[in-house]
């Protein structure tokens, strides 16, 4: 099954500090940062908290900041490599692209084996992969962007290091349920744009004021941060270069 966060649902527009960010033409054109992809998903999640935990060096758990951290301690701390007939699935997979300056690691990736695949050091013959994204909790109707993007740029790292497109998906822990995902040219615009605020605010001297929506009253980090009550979204206003 095949979940789409529709663009349309995101037309509030968000504002930082006071400021505009200035439109630019491609992100190769910056004089960029190399960024962990984790932070990627921090910051479309809430531009204000990725600057408390990565500007500021603060961090505050939670339930379900635990829940999910013992869900990937799982996944991480078992058999790196697992065999089977159908597959080979190698876990806590370490990426990076040079085109993107971003850098992390794959929950798992999965060789299938393919006739028409790449060749995959040490392994004899060809594959085809399959980048999975663990999460602990049930997939919801539709999957949050910064969810996405991050598995989004997942794969654009596995694309460059093995020449190969791979396949996507969420494993959910809670249902044991697999989503597959399949991306379009949406989904690079907002990596983009989203690379482009993160180094316009790392190389500031301030960090994004809060926004205020339901998903606070989940956030580890509530306490810390105390929103102004004004609602504002993210995602339309990274695509809008307007943090």
């Amino acid at each position: 099954m095949l979940y789409r966060t529709p663009a349309s649902s995101f037309v509030q527009r968000l504002h930082g500090n006071g400021r505009q960010c200035v439109a630019v033409r491609s992100y190769a054109d910056r004089k960029t940062l190399r960024i962990p992809i984790r932070a990627l998903q921090h910051f479309l999640y809430c531009p204000h908290r990725w600057g408390i935990l990565y500007r500021e060096g603060l961090w505050e758990d939670n339930f379900l900041t635990v829940i999910a951290d013992l869900a990937h301690e799982r996944v991480h701390s078992g058999d790196k490599l697992v065999q089977s007939k159908n597959k080979i699935s190698i876990s806590n997979v370490s990426l990076y692209s040079r085109k993107w300056d971003i850098y992390g690691k794959a929950d798992c990736i999965e060789l299938i084996p393919d006739s028409r695949g790449v060749n995959v050091a040490p392994y004899p013959g060809t594959y085809s992969l399959t980048v999975v994204e663990y999460k602990p909790t049930a997939p919801k109707e539709e999957i949050l962007s910064p969810d996405r993007l991050q598995l989004f740029a997942q794969s654009c790292c596995v694309e460059e290091i093995f020449g190969v497109r791979p396949s996507a998906c969420f494993y959910y822990a809670n249902t044991r349920k697999r989503v597959k995902v399949d991306f379009d040219g949406e989904d690079e615009r907002l990596l983009e744009q989203t690379l482009i605020q993160m180094n316009h605010w790392l190389q500031s001297d301030s960090s994004p004021l809060p926004v205020c929506e339901p998903k606070c009253n989940g956030c580890s980090m509530r306490d810390k941060c105390l929103p102004k009550q004004i609602k504002r979204t993210v995602r339309s206003a990274v695509l809008e270069d307007d943090l």
